[in-house]
């Protein structure tokens, strides 16, 4: 990498920087008034409802990024170009093609470092901010340890090995202390939320009395008052918080299990492809600076970029939405088809101003 190209990756990435850090103040003040409606709700406080917005900050500046490094280019090669810094680059003989693959050069690298950091960083925070949430809006419910999360309902206490999406439950034990000369214990391999009832599937039961143990099967049984969905609907795992690896292997045991797994696809695809975004959003500014837009000021260049922005993420949520609506579509071709759309953009722009 010469002088100049650091010249202007230094350029893209500190204007870059300086957008995400306002993008992600912006962010997260609202995020932070929103929470303030569920404060009071369980044990949910004010310093948990900080503690979970500073938990997501690694979430928030990762879906960022890309809108970030799109207004950073436009802004620091927009600077260059008002300086007349570009001019005179390509007079010490530095060509338009060089100085666009010095910058999708940088690109590249942006990606990689997007990868990683969606990863590595963003899953384990996440998934802290979620259980935090979680745990405090319920009161009653503990997520620690390996056997899974545990509910108090007056006198009975459920233990939910593992939570899946559509209300199915896996590995279901109750223990019920409502009748006081006994301690029963029910084991279900599954179950289901159904038309308002809970559906336990594979049942043992165990009556512990003072004159021993008497077990039970039984194959079905409903449920009324085992627990309230909507508190399983909280601590229900986020796709958005899973790595691109932990997700591939939630899908596998989804569809071993004929579930509905689409939802889990579409994420997949989509973490897989958000590197390519940020390449993207940097190819897609460099025509606005190039061309015939180069004299534009700095206001101009930060409309275009939100502009720009704001119809990337009309057409992602869009083709998102159509790929969980209508079951023949494909989450691959959902999660591929913007990026697709736009890089084409991108490239026809870029073959104008060369």
């Amino acid at each position: 990498m010469t002088l100049l190209d650091r010249y202007i990756a230094r350029a893209i990435v500190q204007a870059s920087l300086l957008v995400l850090f306002m993008l992600l103040a912006i962010d997260t003040a609202f995020a932070f008034l929103s929470e303030l409606g569920d404060v009071g709700h369980g044990d949910y406080a004010l310093a948990d409802a900080a503690s979970y917005i500073a938990l997501t900050i690694p979430r928030r500046c990762y879906v960022l990024f890309p809108t970030a490094v799109l207004l950073g280019s436009l802004v620091g090669l927009g600077t260059l170009a008002a300086n007349n810094e570009l001019i005179v680059m390509r007079a010490a003989g530095l060509s338009h093609r060089r100085i666009l693959l010095a910058a999708a050069g940088l690109g590249v690298l942006l990606s990689a470092a997007t990868l990683t950091f969606g990863e590595w960083v963003v899953p384990p925070s996440e998934q802290r901010a979620q259980h935090l949430r979680a745990q405090r809006l319920a009161g009653r419910v503990s997520l620690q340890g390996l056997d899974g999360l545990w509910v108090r309902n007056a006198k009975r206490y459920v233990n939910v090995k593992q939570l899946l999406p559509g209300m199915h439950l896996e590995g279901v034990t109750v223990y019920d202390f409502a009748v006081p000369e006994a301690m029963v214990a029910t084991r279900a391999r599954s179950g289901r939320f159904v038309e308002g009832v809970w559906v336990l599937q594979d049942i043992e039961r165990s009556r512990i009395t003072d004159q021993g143990v008497r077990v039970e099967r039984v194959g079905r049984e409903q449920w009324t008052t085992l627990v309230d969905p909507a508190l399983f609907d909280i601590l229900l795992v986020k796709p958005d918080s899973l790595s691109i690896v932990d997700l591939r292997s939630y899908i596998d045991h989804l569809q071993s299990n004929d579930l509905d797994a689409r939802r889990y696809e579409l994420e997949f695809w989509r973490k897989l492809v958000a590197p390519l975004t940020t390449l993207i959003m940097l190819l897609i500014a460099l025509p606005f600076v190039f061309g015939d837009n180069r004299s534009a000021g700095a206001g101009q260049r930060l409309l275009i970029g939100s502009l720009i922005g704001i119809v990337y993420f009309l057409v992602d949520r869009l083709s998102a939405h159509a790929g969980l609506i209508y079951s023949d579509a494909s989450p691959l071709v959902s999660a591929f088809l913007p990026p697709l759309v736009f890089a084409s953009v991108a490239t026809v722009l870029l073959r104008r101003t060369m």
